[in-house]
């Protein structure tokens, strides 16, 4: 239990300290590969009936533990829109971060990172509607093989709006949430009252 909140402080903290490299006024790391991809997460779809979802996934186990492993969803930037399963890994350092943190501790954990379409938006705004649909799909897809009570959710600007919708419709799915919110344009997202959501955190 406590490996598991030493595990969510420490990631909270390594997301926070690349929150500096979003800035488009800085410079950007290049664009992950497929190669670069491919080599750490294994690609995956998973067909729903509001349209396809691409995802990539890495389980950490490296000592066989027998118990569920925890489970963090990450939840990319616009820049990372599309359908080729690679480009949600595009600037988002935090990933990298969670991965080494999980990878170098060697924490029982299951790592998803989904890929919004380029037509749709994780929260949904005036331009493009939601897609978190899928993304609660997904949530289904692996909610018997992890621990329910060891759900972590992360997201990046587009994404980090993604984890407030998220937070206000399934309150009572995720132990605790970390995201960053950098956006020019409105967003629908501020409709959801931060007061409103009722989540504890384990």
């Amino acid at each position: 239990m406590k490996k598991r909140h030493l595990l969510l402080l420490l990631i909270v903290s390594a997301l926070l300290g690349c929150s500096r490299h979003s800035f488009p006024t800085q410079t950007m790391p290049p664009a992950a590969t497929a190669t670069q991809v491919d080599g750490r997460y294994e690609a995956r779809l998973l067909e729903t009936a509001a349209g396809p979802l691409p995802y990539r996934v890495a389980h950490f186990n490296p000592d066989s533990l027998p118990d569920k492993p925890a489970l963090v969803l990450y939840l990319h930037s616009a820049n990372g829109r599309g359908v080729d399963n690679i480009a949600q890994f595009q600037r988002q350092k935090a990933i990298d971060s969670i991965y080494s943190y999980m990878l170098d501790h060697r924490m029982n954990v299951l790592f998803l990172i989904p890929q919004c379409p380029a037509d749709h938006n994780w929260a949904g705004n005036r331009n493009f509607p939601s897609y978190l649909g899928p993304v609660k799909e997904l949530l289904k897809l692996y909610a018997d093989s992890t621990d329910r009570q060891h759900a972590y959710l992360f997201g990046a600007s587009m994404g980090g709006s993604g984890v407030w919708r998220m937070l206000n419709e399934c309150p009572n799915t995720f132990a605790a949430p970390s995201f960053q919110i950098l956006f020019n344009g409105p967003c629908r997202v501020w409709k959801y009252d931060v007061r409103m959501v009722k989540m504890k955190v384990r």
